[in-house]
C-alpha cells in the first residue's frame, strides 16, 4: 500500500489533453508554480519555477481536460507512486508518478464563480500501467 499523498497548487503550463488506451481514459498535464530558492544557510537566492507532471484518470481526467486551460490554477490531491523504466539513451531510470485522486479549480482566467470539486476512488495499478504504456508509445 502506498502511504505518500501530495497536495499541489499550481497553474497549468499548457492545455491538458484527454487520451485513451483501450477503455482507459487519462490525461497527462504539467503544473507550474513559483518557489523561493534558499541556500542551506538560509540565505534567499530568489524565485525559481517548479514544475510537476500529473496523471488523471476517468471522470477527473475528463473534467480537467474539458474545463481547464493554460494558466488556470488547479488544487490537486495526488497519490505518489514510485516508477522504474528503461530509457534507450539513459538506461535505467527511477522517478515518481503523481496520480490525481481529487481536485478543485482555483483561480481561472476570465471566469468568476465558485470552485468546482471532483473526487473519485484512486485508480488501480493496471490503469497506471496502461497509461504509462500509452505514454511510452507517444514519446
Amino acid at each position: 500500500m502506498n502511504s505518500f499523498k501530495l497536495t499541489a497548487v499550481g497553474n497549468l503550463a499548457r492545455n491538458p489533453e484527454l487520451s485513451a488506451k483501450g477503455d482507459v481514459t487519462f490525461s497527462r498535464f504539467c503544473l507550474v508554480g513559483d518557489d523561493a530558492a534558499i541556500k542551506s544557510e538560509g540565505e534567499a537566492l530568489g524565485d525559481v519555477v517548479t514544475s510537476l507532471w500529473f496523471l488523471a484518470f476517468g471522470p477527473i481526467a475528463t473534467a480537467i481536460a474539458e474545463r481547464a486551460r493554460k494558466g488556470d490554477q488547479l488544487i490537486l490531491e495526488a497519490r505518489v507512486i514510485a516508477a522504474h523504466w528503461t530509457d534507450e539513451q539513459q538506461g535505467k531510470q527511477h522517478g515518481h508518478i503523481f496520480v490525481v485522486t481529487g481536485f478543485r479549480f482555483g483561480a481561472r482566467r476570465g471566469e468568476h464563480g465558485p470552485p468546482v470539486t471532483c473526487r473519485c476512488d484512486p485508480p488501480t495499478t493496471p490503469l497506471v500501467d496502461a497509461a504509462l504504456a500509452a505514454l511510452e508509445e507517444t514519446t
